[in-house]
């Protein structure tokens, strides 16, 4: 389905208008941060994982907890980088890091079920899941420094519980950025 239109993704159906502007060097972080990704994955695979921004679009903390799509079994993890006075979330949903798991372990994806709406990682999740996050910070400050000064990205350990924001943060505007693996 076309991930990026509002009719398909109740993320996109608020857009701030002031933001439009800027989503198109947004997007084009997320895709350094995705390319990056997407090359770690496939050396700890051996494999070829394809990885697109599906999506980049202005909105909210308090939406995208809310989302029905995020919010069972995903994988939260927050995200504070020095200097900025406000906090983000990157979520990870479960079943995409149950086959990521299986394919660098040597599986083929899809042969388990990563379905089921558990509120703990198993301790090879919880290792793996943790790599995979410190990964991502990795690639969130590389894809940053392209001709710029660096950042220091800051992430909460990867856990299943959602992060309990304060009201003000959960109104708080924020790039919501969809990476398909």
């Amino acid at each position: 389905n076309n991930m990026s239109s509002p009719q398909n993704n109740p993320l996109l159906a608020n857009r701030n208008k002031r933001s439009d502007s800027i989503i198109p060097l947004v997007e084009q972080y997320f895709k350094h941060v995705s390319e990056r990704f997407r090359s770690k994955i496939v050396s700890w695979a051996s494999q070829d994982i394809p990885t697109r921004v599906a999506a980049v679009e202005s909105t909210n903390i308090s939406e995208l907890l809310t989302n029905q799509e995020f919010r069972d079994s995903v994988i939260y993890s927050v995200v504070n980088i020095r200097g900025v006075p406000v906090e983000g979330c990157v979520m990870m949903q479960y079943p995409l890091l149950g086959e990521l798991l299986e394919v660098c372990l040597g599986g083929l994806a899809g042969n388990s079920d990563f379905s089921s709406s558990v509120r703990t990682l198993k301790t090879v999740e919880e290792q793996f899941a943790a790599r995979a996050y410190d990964h991502l910070k990795d690639q969130m400050k590389r894809a940053w420094s392209f001709g710029r000064k660096t950042i220091d990205v800051h992430l909460s350990p990867p856990s299943l519980k959602q992060p309990n924001f304060a009201s003000k943060t959960k109104t708080m505007k924020v790039f919501s950025a969809t990476i398909e693996v």
